[in-house]
């Protein structure tokens, strides 16, 4: 199956989720079946380093940010605004929308439907990665990377 026909949907709350809520939300959507890839979104913890940007949240960072998946911890510098979600099939995207009813009882949210991963490589990915640049890893790190990727252990394709 060429990369261009997973489907992929957005979750966005109505308002930003600390990694204390964010994490038992994306622990769960990490366990349904047919998840192939996952992009959280949202504004950066404030800090005093010297790359920090305007676009940094100006809330003090937690003692620790760091979220369950799976048997890993996972550190999260940023303050979950919506999240990005690439499926192996249509199903898996249903099943998602199940999860997500179930999970926000209380809270607003939306689910979008449509392409918002890269799926190709750009020149600007060969130029940084080489001849063969890590197809699932398109659209999920920055050029710019301050922080490290995080993989998580199991079946990368989720099938």
């Amino acid at each position: 199956m060429d990369d261009s026909f997973h489907p992929q949907c957005r979750i966005v709350p109505i308002r930003m989720l600390h990694p204390d809520h964010a994490g038992p939300f994306i622990e769960g959507l990490s366990r349904i079946q047919g998840v192939r890839r996952m992009l959280v979104h949202g504004p950066a913890f404030a800090s005093d380093h010297p790359g920090k940007t305007v676009h940094s949240c100006e809330i003090q960072p937690p003692e620790f940010t760091g979220v369950a998946i799976g048997d890993q911890i996972v550190d999260m510098h940023v303050l979950m605004a919506d999240l990005t979600v690439e499926a192996i099939n249509e199903e898996t995207i249903d099943r998602i929308g199940i999860y997500c009813e179930e999970f926000f009882t209380d809270l607003p949210y939306q689910i979008l439907v449509g392409k918002f991963l890269k799926t190709k490589p750009s020149l600007s990915d060969y130029i940084r990665d080489g001849q063969d640049p890590e197809r699932l890893l398109l659209g999920l790190t920055d050029s710019h990377e301050r922080i490290e990727t995080a993989y998580l252990s199991g079946d990368p394709i989720g099938s």
